[in-house]
């Protein structure tokens, strides 16, 4: 099982936007998925063509495969997330949205 997180630095807490996945990893070692990765790679990196492209044995490649997706957005509310779960259909089902409150003042 593995986490990652897809975000931005904002300069105030009500414009968060970002994702927060959960899911499965496996390695692939297809050459054609990795030849896909590295040209990926170089279209988002050009400055990565002039250095020699490691080879499978140097490098492992990951792929993740989702299960929980988180999406942040706190222009809804501070904490605000909207939780989807993807199936093996790949068609989501909502699990439902929450506001944390743990800033929120106590009653007195």
């Amino acid at each position: 099982r593995v986490s990652l997180a897809i975000g931005n630095d904002y300069p105030q807490p009500l414009q968060i936007k970002g994702l927060s996945i959960g899911g499965r990893a496996a390695e692939t070692t297809d050459p054609a998925e990795l030849k896909r990765v590295m040209e990926l790679m170089l279209k988002r990196y050009p400055e990565y063509a002039a250095m020699p492209m490691p080879g499978p044995e140097v490098i492992a490649v990951l792929r993740i495969t989702p299960e929980i997706v988180s999406i942040l957005d706190y222009s809804k509310g501070f904490a605000h997330t909207d939780l989807v779960a993807v199936g093996e259909t790949d068609l989501p089902k909502h699990l439902g949205s929450s506001r944390h409150t743990w800033l929120a003042p106590r009653a007195a």
